[in-house]
């Protein structure tokens, strides 16, 4: 019995991976090659150990010719990616570390897995919606708009950050992590609030200047997340004393101080009333006004006779005594 007891090598190996389902469960994802996996621990000798490898293109990993100990795997977190789910049939997994696994003689650990996230992102556009249809047919975009993006990641974090619109229009958050987000407008100067639209994937709750409820998974990019804006339409026209009696506006001589009140339902269904009054031209002029149907009527000026009433364009309008019916008016229309 003057015998040489010798011992199987053991190996301990495992995956770098995209995780898409965020599960730490291995679906023959993708890998993530180029990633650092450093062993340390202590052998059944005493010995400390110290060692690198990098994960190949299938993300796989491994350390071979090992003795019998207790080690660690630690991952050096990749570039682009966000942390996942790790995980290990016989170790104690934290943050891109498997610790306490205990190595015997010939032993072969397998799967000792650090799944990786693929960044979501969340796009859209403020624009300026001249169908006032919710749809971005290549329209004019506004910049310079705040956007809040809110919400709670998959760890339960909560999340909030803004940014500006970009000359075109184009807003953009990137490198979330899976979760539930919502995207807030800070309603533009100079513009009158139109329709919103929920862009894809991750669908998302319209409500005014907020799209909520937008769910995103790793790797996602909900793109079209868009804020239509409406520019305000104007109406304008002039009282004035027509010496032709022929209802054509020659530069002649305006009337000051004649009230004119502007009635209608904008497109919202609302019901418009406000009153001017015409300057030392005869000048009048209502601004900031949504997409809708109007009528402008004239209270008949004192020391004046009626005369020819016409209507202007664009929008068109039923002319009949003192009054400028049925004017249609589209967003940023100036009648």
């Amino acid at each position: 019995e003057n015998n040489f007891g010798e011992l199987p090598p053991a190996k301990l190996s495992g995956y770098v991976y995209q995780d898409a389902g965020n599960d730490g469960i291995r679906n023959n994802e993708t890998g993530i090659a180029g990633v650092t996996i450093i062993l340390s621990g202590t052998d059944d000798l005493g010995n400390p150990v110290f060692t690198t490898t990098t994960s190949g293109a299938d993300g796989f990993y491994e350390f071979t010719n090992l003795r019998p100990g207790t080690y660690q795997v630690n991952e050096t977190q990749p570039a682009n990616f966000l942390d996942g789910i790790d995980t290990s049939p016989a170790g104690t997994v934290t943050n891109d570390q498997i610790a306490a696994i205990t190595l015997a003689a010939g032993d072969n650990s397998t799967e000792n897995n650090f799944g990786e996230l693929p960044p979501a992102k969340l796009s859209g556009y403020v624009y300026q919606d001249a169908g006032n249809d919710g749809i971005r047919n290549n329209e004019t975009g506004i910049a310079g708009v705040t956007i809040i993006l809110s919400g709670t990641d998959d760890l339960g974090n909560p999340v909030f950050t803004t940014t500006t619109s970009g000359a075109d229009g184009f807003y953009e958050f990137t490198n979330l992590r899976p979760g539930t987000y919502q995207v807030n407008e800070t309603q533009p100067a100079n513009f009158l609030d139109g329709k919103d639209t929920a862009g894809t994937p991750g669908g998302g709750t319209v409500t005014n200047d907020q799209i909520a409820a937008i769910t995103l998974a790793a790797g996602d990019n909900s793109t079209e997340n868009n804020f239509g804006e409406l520019p305000p339409a104007k109406l304008s026209g002039y009282v004035y004393q027509d010496a032709g009696n022929d209802g054509i506006r020659n530069n002649e001589t305006g009337i000051a101080g004649v009230t004119i009140i502007l009635s209608g339902t904008d497109d919202l269904g609302n019901p418009v009333f406000t009153t001017t009054t015409s300057g030392a031209d005869g000048f009048y002029e209502f601004t900031n006004l949504r997409p809708g149907t109007y009528q402008v009527n004239e209270t008949q000026p004192a020391n004046f006779l009626d005369g020819k009433d016409t209507a202007g364009t664009p929008g068109g309008g039923t002319v009949t005594n003192d009054q400028i019916a049925a004017i249609t008016l589209a967003a940023g229309d100036n009648s």
